[in-house]
């Protein structure tokens, strides 16, 4: 029996050691604490995105040449889009969105057997139009890799440079997410200037528009500018009412590695739209742009001084179980060294998109291009009516 004692004794003398040593502010007095369980972290939150289309269309042509008949034509075809993306939040700082897909904007021309060994024809291969990161911790935000930009009067106009090659013509018919999916591989920085009923934001971005390499040889130190794009937005908007100032400048769009000399292409345009109730919105939009070589001409380089102008005014109406829309575009485009170049290009498009479920659309469209040269033809005309079946998600 002593010995126990002397044992109970020995523990608790050990306890009160232990407890005198202990970096807790717990009293040896007190109870004990439940034990903390470490909580496992939040799995990221992932917001899945898709889209598959199939158009039947129909395109009439209809060409007045200055001199001669009229030229007639038609064509029926079938058209596809789709695309899948996930947008990802590790957390509440970072997202990140892949979409991949066709030229889903666009739309693609198909057959009914896809492209696989028995046809031996190419797939349908889809690419990312957009791949890109976001830190947003409240006071800027920074977005790098492919990521989303919307289209606009001015970006219609740049679209159009870039898949012509400085050339306007058209921009009114191929708007900017014809060529992009509404996406560029770019670097954007951003803040909030003002949160409250009156919102203001700024944003700039910076894109390579034309990488442009020199071969290796004697001269290793010989620069050869790319053609840099940078953009700065700033979207405002109250009540109802938006605008987004636009303007772009591309230092040395056009650049001549033997002289060193070169020549930008910049341009502005604003966006407006007005949300009258959740029934009707107007939208409205202007831009222009201007491009030449004048420095950077070369001796077999033909000479170009290009201004181009985009506008467009639309609107939304909510009918029935679904809505209408309705776009005019109108853009010119103009040469100074080219007097055979003062062109013209009205557009209009009309839709109405039936939604006979939450998910799932049945839109007649019909969509007139209209070209109106200043040389060799009276007008260029193309109708395109077309039936449309596209689920989404």
């Amino acid at each position: 029996m002593v010995i126990i004692k002397s044992m109970v004794a020995a523990l608790l003398a050990c306890g009160i050691v232990l407890a005198a040593d202990s970096t807790s502010a717990v009293s040896s007095s007190a109870p004990t604490p439940a034990p903390v369980i470490a909580k496992a972290p939040a799995a990221p939150m992932i917001t899945w995105s898709g889209l598959a289309m199939l158009r039947f269309r129909e395109e009439i042509v209809l060409n007045h040449p200055v001199t001669g008949k009229m030229l007639k034509d038609a064509n029926y075809s079938n058209q596809i889009a789709y695309h899948f993306g996930a947008k990802i939040a590790p957390n509440d700082q970072l997202s990140m969105q892949f979409d991949i897909g066709n030229d889903w904007y666009a739309t693609e021309l198909v057959t009914g057997i896809p492209g696989n060994y028995w046809t031996k024809r190419e797939p349908y291969t889809p690419w990312f139009d957009l791949a890109y990161a976001q830190w947003d911790p409240g006071y800027l935000h920074l977005a790098a890799g492919i990521i989303p930009v919307k289209g606009t009067a001015l970006m219609d106009l740049l679209g159009v440079s870039i898949f012509f090659n400085k050339s306007y013509k058209m921009a009114a018919h191929i708007p900017w997410g014809v060529v992009t999916n509404f996406g560029q591989t770019a670097l954007r920085l951003g803040a909030p200037i003002l949160k409250d009923d009156f919102k203001l934001g700024v944003d700039v971005s910076t894109a390579t528009i034309e990488y442009r390499a020199i071969g290796l040889g004697i001269d290793t130190m010989k620069f050869n500018s790319p053609a840099i794009e940078f953009l700065l937005e700033a979207p405002m908007s109250v009540a109802g009412f938006s605008v987004k100032p636009q303007a772009f400048v591309i230092p040395n769009r056009s650049f001549n590695v033997a002289t060193k000399k070169s020549d930008m292409e910049f341009g502005a345009g604003v966006d407006l739209g007005y949300k009258l109730n959740d029934q009707f919105n107007l939208r409205a939009g202007f831009g222009y742009a201007h491009n030449s070589n004048n420095n950077s001409k070369g001796p077999i380089d033909t000479a170009f001084d290009r201004t181009g102008t985009n506008s467009n005014i639309g609107t939304t109406v909510i009918l029935g179980p679904g809505k209408l829309d309705f776009d005019f575009n109108l853009s010119t485009e103009y040469n100074d060294k080219d007097t055979t170049i003062n062109d013209i290009y009205p557009f209009f498009d009309i839709k109405y998109g039936w939604a006979v479920n939450k998910n799932f659309v049945i839109m007649p469209r019909c969509r007139f291009f209209i070209s109106l040269p200043k040389v060799a033809y009276d007008s260029k005309t193309t109708i395109r009516p077309e039936l449309i079946f596209c689920g989404v998600f």
